[in-house]
């Protein structure tokens, strides 16, 4: 069976090349070495298709990295630009602020079993304190789970 075959200057036409450039790519290695000064058609073809795919590829996974690159500069940018003009809280002062809030919210939780329990049951203010105790140590371990699951 004869092989179909292509010169040169014919399959740099196909594939809008200098012959220079299919030179190159015979001599390292991505299609075919010509023989006789013609290439393998077919599967000169396949490997200049698996080339070009190749080229596209790293085209596209370059221009994402850098436009990954050029979103995080942009939002370290507009950080710096917030820091700058104080709208940043540092986290320490977010948590000593959201303390001064919750630590008295806290006490009248941990508090409330003991200062309740005779208004809530007169006949039985222990059942009561205790009833009342249950409900605040769990509304205290839903606050700090919930706490512990935003961090």
């Amino acid at each position: 069976m004869k092989v179909s075959t292509l010169n040169e200057s014919t399959l740099a036409g196909l594939v809008g090349v200098s012959t220079r450039a299919i030179r190159q790519l015979g001599e390292s290695g991505v299609i075919p070495h010509a023989v006789r000064g013609r290439y393998p058609t077919t599967e000169t073809l396949r490997a200049l298709f698996k080339h070009f795919r190749h080229r596209r590829d790293q085209r596209a996974e370059l221009v994402t990295a850098t436009v990954r690159d050029r979103n995080a500069s942009a939002a370290l940018k507009e950080l710096e630009r917030k820091a700058r003009e104080k709208e940043l809280v540092p986290m320490e002062e977010a948590r000593e602020v959201v303390r001064a809030y919750l630590t008295p919210a806290r006490e009248a939780i941990v508090s409330a079993p003991a200062a309740l329990a005779a208004r809530v049951n007169p006949s039985d203010p222990e059942l009561a304190r205790l009833e009342l105790q249950d409900w605040a140590d769990n509304a205290l371990r839903k606050i700090r789970d919930t706490g512990d699951a935003a961090e």
